[in-house]
């Protein structure tokens, strides 16, 4: 398992691709952690492709949110998230235009 790191820039109403899935062929994106904060009041959530993968999440102006997988279990790290199938974005939808940034770790799995 080689932990990644990448910066979370999201702007547009709609679905904003964090982690591209084709980056990993024939593996699945597990979030240990993530970290946001946002300039307005907006619902986020969290999707695999066109599956949710988490409930919306309403944020106000200038709050945020930090999720961090502190368990580990006998094969790794528990993951926060996970994309449902192999070679699926990761994405963070925004209910209206807000700037949303901040950052994830992950790891990419076989199957």
């Amino acid at each position: 398992m080689s932990l990644q790191f990448a910066k979370i820039e999201a702007t547009a109403s709609g679905n904003n691709v964090i982690v591209a899935g084709a980056t990993f062929p024939q593996k699945r994106i597990r979030v240990l952690s993530f970290t946001f904060l946002t300039d307005a009041d907006v619902t986020v959530k969290w999707v695999s492709n066109a599956t949710d993968i988490s409930g919306p999440m309403p944020i106000a102006a200038t709050g945020g949110m930090t999720c961090t997988s502190n368990y580990l279990a006998p094969g790794g790290p528990m993951a926060l998230l996970t994309t449902l199938e192999v070679e699926d974005d990761l994405i963070l939808n925004l209910s209206t235009t807000a700037i949303v940034g901040g950052f994830i770790t992950y790891y990419a799995i076989s199957g």
